[in-house]
């Protein structure tokens, strides 16, 4: 794998999109393979570059709202892990109570990992979005 290169967008959908639309002039069609983006921001982007003819570009994205989800759906997103803040929120505060019950055997240390599926075209039927729509 060769990086080509690497720009924050600091999780603002329309820096993402300026960020892709700037590799989009860049990069000719099949001198890149894939756009990894560690949030849904670039979830537009992604539409973008498909709507313009760069379906070779894929594009692998953080987080599982309904606007990813649509992506997968759509094909223009390859995946993404489905980091649903319900849950981690509910464990999270769970952990708590118990931690100040003095029920301290009951919290996972030192990290409590939670499930986080990886969805796909394959399964994304199985998981409905983590929020929007």
């Amino acid at each position: 794998m060769k990086i080509l290169d690497k720009q924050t967008a600091d999780w603002d959908a329309n820096k993402a999109l300026g960020q892709v639309q700037n590799w989009l002039n860049r990069y000719p069609a099949g001198s890149v393979d894939c756009v990894v983006d560690q949030g849904p921001e670039a979830a537009t982007a992604a539409k973008y570059a498909f709507d313009r003819g760069r379906q070779d570009l894929k594009f692998v994205l953080g987080d599982y709202p309904v606007e990813v989800r649509t992506g997968i759906q759509q094909g223009y997103i390859v995946g993404t892990v489905n980091q649903d803040p319900g849950p981690q929120g509910e464990a999270a505060v769970q952990a708590a109570v118990n931690w100040i019950k003095g029920e301290k055997d009951k919290v996972k240390r030192p990290n409590d990992y939670l499930d986080l599926p990886i969805v796909t075209k394959d399964n994304v039927q199985q998981y409905p979005p983590a929020w929007g729509g």
